[in-house]
């Protein structure tokens, strides 16, 4: 390795501390090697493994868990948003959720960008992704969208 020239600094080079550049002429150690910290990052506590194995496995658990869940509650959801109006379904995005669904963009024929229009499956498939079921109920009951026992549990 040329020590006096380097690509980007020209002739002299300037990108080297005088501590790389002693290491490299005293030591041989090249000035571009990276440190190890290898050793430092080794000390592992020996309970460490088995706790973070079966912290994963919970976590694991409980997102298939929720899963499971989300798919359970979807039908149920779907035919309970069925019911709304767009105008109530656009009251419970801005009261619940406190956003709409976003707005989706295309570009016409002259590359100008326009909003494509929202429909209520669009805000169907927004409050579906965003709330559980007991909050669409308790939304629905709060606004005598349906009767209170029109659920069955």
């Amino acid at each position: 390795m040329d020590l006096s020239a380097c690509d980007a600094c020209g002739p002299v080079r300037k990108c080297l501390s005088e501590n790389q550049v002693m290491d490299y002429i005293l030591l041989g150690k090249s000035p571009n090697a990276q440190m190890n910290f290898g050793k430092i990052f080794e000390r592992k506590r020996a309970d460490a493994a088995p706790r973070n194995a079966e912290e994963i496995s919970k976590i694991k658990e409980r997102i298939e868990k929720e899963d499971r869940a989300f798919e359970d509650e979807l039908p149920a959801k779907y035919s309970l948003l069925q019911e709304f109006s767009e105008d109530e379904l656009k009251k419970l995005c801005d009261q619940v959720l406190g956003a709409r669904p976003p707005k989706e963009e295309f570009a016409d024929k002259g590359g100008t960008p326009r909003d494509l229009p929202q429909f209520k499956e669009d805000y169907i498939h927004f409050i579906i992704d965003e709330l559980r079921l007991a909050e669409i109920r308790s939304f629905a009951v709060k606004n005598k969208i349906v009767p209170g026992g029109h659920f069955r549990d």
